[in-house]
């Protein structure tokens, strides 16, 4: 997924003192302390700055960098963002082309507490993400037409109520949550007309424009979030505490969390003890950060394809070797046995390589299911997956094999739905396997789910292991 893995920034001036800055970040939560001015906001604007101008580095406001000669924005999938001398260069250690438009991005910044128009920003800011809102609703109410429409495909009336749960679950627990931290003022949030309902015997209705700071700004935060979609997201918040009742600031990451587990959130404070409840070991302090070790630039290692092309130019000897009268069903056998046995990982280079060499269209099933086999990433594996021509159908060794690069759970699920477009279907391999990227009690329910929705009946293996991850 494209969340951020570290952040090297060189030559980091503040106050005089002039550091370089290495975080090394998780992928679900970051909390940054330090004291104001100390230039933990200015991290996160430059982050911002470089990710929503990604594929139109012109458009960088370079002006911003200009207390730091270079930044390393460090990704889990392998790639990385450099910007040097005001030169936005991508480049990538595994794959080929850096997808950029599968970095998501938002912020929300500090609400300074003494500001005036405070409330004036807050209200703009709910109005575009209303905008979004209807648009989410809208989208929904599509869907709904659509399971009217094939209501006949389902098996029963437990599978509609599973499929309608998948769609409103999330709106459902951001409306939930939105009335449990306003309870206390008699406050509930009507979705259907974007309303707040005040609880007295008039029943009256409030715009949003009506609430208090706080209750505005964490509405908007949630909001933020609930529109991601579940979709891998780097969330910025900068000093997010500022104006939030105490027990709103504990509960804070928590219900981001929930909304879309896919969020990385990357907070920066001055308040560390608010986000402690459950958050502490996602600390750090500015001072930890800050090194004076020099960083070694990556790029000309990430460029350089020599120990790769030997590898291919010896198996391409070992190809040709002897080779003189074969059929092309001989030419097909030995090329995938001599991957298989001549390769022990292959990245994306060396694939595009041997697809050239051998030539796309005289592959089979069991050369892209070798290939896939060998990939060092996930990422990598679902890209050898993307090329596998048309006219050849992907069977259920691919597909497990597949499903066993993933790093968890969402993307073993992610598989599933490429089973379901090519009509192939899970076996007790597929979900056993996918059983072993559940990292807790309910995404091991969730695959046991699974199994009984398709069927699949389980072997002592998958009992053992599923009363292992319960």
């Amino acid at each position: 997924m494209k969340l951020l893995k570290e952040i090297r920034i060189h030559d980091f001036s503040i106050n005089n003192v002039t550091k370089n800055i290495r975080w090394e970040l998780d992928a679900d939560v970051n909390i940054l302390e330090g004291i104001n001015g100390s230039g933990k906001t200015t991290i996160l604007e430059l982050v911002y700055e470089t990710l929503r101008h990604k594929n139109k580095p012109e458009n960088i406001d370079y002006r911003k960098f200009g207390r730091v000669s270079k930044m390393e924005l460090f990704f889990y999938d392998g790639s990385v963002i450099t910007i040097d001398e005001k030169e936005m260069v991508f480049s990538n250690s595994q794959l080929t082309e850096p997808n950029l438009n599968e970095i998501n991005i938002d912020i929300v910044r500090t609400f300074d507490v003494f500001n005036p128009e405070k409330d004036s920003v807050l209200n703009t800011l709910i109005a575009e993400e209303a905008k979004k809102f209807v648009a989410y609703q809208t989208n929904l109410s599509s869907e709904i037409s659509e399971i009217v429409k094939n209501i006949q495909n389902f098996a029963s009336k437990a599978d509609i109520g599973k499929k309608l749960q998948a769609l409103y679950g999330k709106l459902n627990f951001f409306v939930a949550k939105i009335n449990e931290l306003f309870k206390e003022t008699g406050k509930s949030f009507n979705s259907d007309k974007f309303e707040f309902i005040i609880d007295n015997q008039e029943q009256k209705n409030l715009n949003y424009q009506l609430l208090s700071s706080g209750e505005k700004q964490i509405f908007y935060i949630l909001l933020k979030v609930l529109l991601q979609e579940e979709n891998p997201t780097i969330f910025l918040l900068d000093e997010p505490e500022i104006s939030l009742h105490i027990t709103w600031q504990e509960k804070l990451i928590r219900f981001i969390r929930e909304l879309n587990p896919n969020c990385q959130v990357i907070a920066v404070t001055h308040s560390p003890s608010v986000f402690l409840d459950g958050w502490a070991n996602k600390f750090v302090r500015m001072k930890e950060i800050m090194t004076d070790e020099p960083f070694v630039s990556i790029l000309p290692q990430i460029e350089n394809h020599q120990e790769e092309d030997t590898k291919l130019a010896e198996f391409w000897a070992l190809y040709n070797n002897n080779l003189t009268n074969e059929t092309q069903k001989g030419r097909l056998y030995k090329f995938n046995k001599l991957v298989n046995q001549h390769f022990y990982q292959i990245s994306n280079y060396i694939f595009s390589r041997l697809i050239q060499g051998f030539g796309q269209t005289n592959a089979d099933v069991a050369t892209f299911t070798t290939l896939i086999s060998k990939a060092m990433t996930f990422e990598s594996a679902n890209n050898m997956f993307g090329n596998m021509p048309v006219d050849i159908e992907p069977n259920i060794l691919t597909f497990n094999i597949l499903i066993k690069k993933a790093k968890n759970l969402e993307e073993g699920k992610t598989v599933l739905a490429l089973m379901e477009q090519k009509k192939v279907y899970p076996d007790i391999i597929t979900i056993s396997t996918l059983l072993g990227k559940a990292k807790n009690s309910e995404e091991a329910q969730e695959v046991e789910d699974l199994r009984v929705y398709y069927r699949v009946e389980a072997n002592e293996i998958y009992l053992n292991k599923l009363k292992f991850k319960k």
